[in-house]
């Protein structure tokens, strides 16, 4: 995990560029970034384990829909908009 100058963390530079190769998405990015695993996302968002799973991959995420977004966003505190960026 990276430390920024407001005392906030990062998601480390490898989870990034491997969003933007499309190796894994953006959720992949921000639970990392919020210090959670599967199982923590999966409960917090009252999603399956192993669908969440499948939403780490890109193809999985570009797919879902606008209510399993907010579920997910709602879960790591932030915007559906901030959730599709990294």
């Amino acid at each position: 995990m990276c430390w920024t100058s407001s005392g906030t963390t990062s998601a480390p530079p490898a989870i990034r560029e491997q969003v933007l190769r499309h190796e894994a998405s953006p959720l992949a990015y921000h639970m990392t970034k919020n210090l959670q695993d599967v199982s923590m996302l999966a409960a917090y968002a009252d999603i399956p384990k192993r669908k969440v799973k499948k939403h780490l991959t890109y193809d999985a995420f570009m797919q879902l829909d606008e209510r399993t977004l907010e579920r997910y966003a709602d879960a790591l505190r932030i915007t559906v908009d901030e959730l599709r960026n990294v």
